[in-house]
């Protein structure tokens, strides 16, 4: 299984329910699941708008290169 980090996020009251509610119909078991669920899916979609997408994140997430 991967390793796990903690992560603390602020989210709008409205979403707060909405996040409470997805566990209480039982289909998750946690707000983390649901985050966890929701960024899988949003991941899927942003590779889907572009065909290098995953080498464009990593190139926006890497650190600036020295031009020497």
């Amino acid at each position: 299984m991967a390793v796990r980090e903690t992560i603390t996020i602020s989210v709008p009251p409205e979403l707060r329910v909405f996040l409470q509610g997805c566990v209480a119909t039982g289909r998750y078991s946690s707000v983390s699941e649901v985050v966890r669920a929701a960024l899988r899916e949003f991941d899927r979609a942003e590779m889907g708008k572009a065909p290098n997408a995953q080498q464009a994140i990593a190139h926006q997430t890497s650190p600036p290169r020295d031009r020497a």
